[in-house]
């Protein structure tokens, strides 16, 4: 072991049988002949030579009695393992990040990650151009070469760079309250927001990218959410490792209806457009929709929706609004457009 090796030579390989140790000898593979290293009477060590790829027969002779004493082993050839990249490129300094090492040549066997002086790990083999390790622990600041192997032994001579950064600690949230409709700016600060590709997580699932950092503090916008309720934010140097302090902001109805569905429909009528957004309607007692200078009423389907079926209107886009009295409870800017009804000229086949 190992059973195989880069066409470069140079693995240590060991043989194991009987009485293949005990004194001078010579490990034959495929033809070239390199000295033993005798460990006892039923193992020896040697250095494989340079060869072409393929399978080759492996044999072991002693001085003594210059005929092979062992045989029937076979040891592969293969070009090295090359590295490309890794990703992501940076994490933290407590390890267990899982990383994609991405190259060409990689092998199914004993593959491992080496990490510079942060030691090596087992790799998953996934294809030849891939496979995935995770990394050790070492410490922030330092900057290591990732080199990738098939055969437990011989690594890649190329590498790939991997920087070990602090986990980021979120400390305040302002403000802590934000509407269910999401497109609000949160400023996050806290410590070792570090890199150019920060990322925000709220609820434990919906990420968004930074839009400003500065020392010790970043903002973002907060994304739509389905309820109410306090909400988790935490914060990623590299889109796999999070902070976890555990300090949450609210979401909370918004008082506004902010989406209709469709936005469209024939001039005809009879559409049923569904409005909703982060309001608790219930609490409405005579709602209705106007589209352009046409009321209809509305009917409420949950706590946070309701339809109106579009009237008849002359085609064109119209402003649509809902109103609970006089009191106009949408966003703005919402419209419908009434386009004219379709036509059939004519059917294929008619039979």
């Amino acid at each position: 072991s190992p059973s195989g090796g880069p066409v470069e030579g140079g693995t240590y390989v060991t043989i194991r049988g009987a009485e293949v140790g005990g004194g001078r000898g010579e490990c034959d593979f495929g033809g070239k002949r390199v000295a033993t290293e005798s460990v006892s009477s039923s193992m020896v060590r040697c250095v494989s030579p340079a060869h072409g790829a393929g399978v080759v027969g492996v044999s072991v002779s002693r001085a003594a009695e210059g005929r092979p004493s062992s045989g029937g082993v076979s040891f592969v050839y293969s070009r090295s393992a090359s590295v490309g990249g890794v990703i992501p490129s940076l994490g933290v300094e407590h390890g267990g990040t899982v990383v994609s090492v991405h190259g060409v040549d990689f092998a199914e066997g004993d593959n491992r990650c080496m990490f510079g002086p942060a030691g090596s790990v087992e790799a998953r083999y996934v294809s030849s151009t891939l496979v995935e390790c995770m990394t050790p622990a070492y410490q922030a600041g330092e900057v290591v070469s990732v080199q990738v192997c098939n055969n437990g032994q011989d690594y890649s001579m190329d590498s790939a760079k991997y920087a070990y950064l602090h986990l980021p600690t979120v400390s305040s949230l302002v403000p802590s309250r934000f509407p269910l409709s999401g497109g609000s700016s949160l400023t996050v600060q806290g410590r070792h927001f570090q890199g150019s590709n920060i990322l925000v997580r709220f609820c434990s699932h919906s990420v968004v990218p930074t839009q400003m950092q500065i020392e010790g503090a970043l903002t973002c916008l907060t994304p739509p959410v389905p309820a109410v309720g306090n909400c988790t934010v935490e914060v990623s140097v590299n889109g796999v490792d999070f902070s976890d302090s555990g300090l949450v902001v609210q979401f909370e109805f918004s008082g506004r209806i902010v989406a209709a569905t469709p936005s469209s429909g024939t001039s005809e009528g009879g559409t049923v457009v569904t409005l909703s957004g982060g309001i608790n309607l219930e609490k409405f007692m005579s709602l209705r929709c106007t589209f352009g200078d046409t009321s209809v009423g509305a009917r409420t389907a949950s706590s946070s929706r309701i339809e109106c079926t579009s009237p008849a209107h002359a085609e064109g886009p119209v402003p649509l609004l809902v109103l609970d009295g006089s009191s106009d409870i949408t966003t703005g800017g919402l419209e419908f457009d009434f386009y004219p009804p379709p036509v059939v000229l004519r059917v294929f086949p008619s039979s």
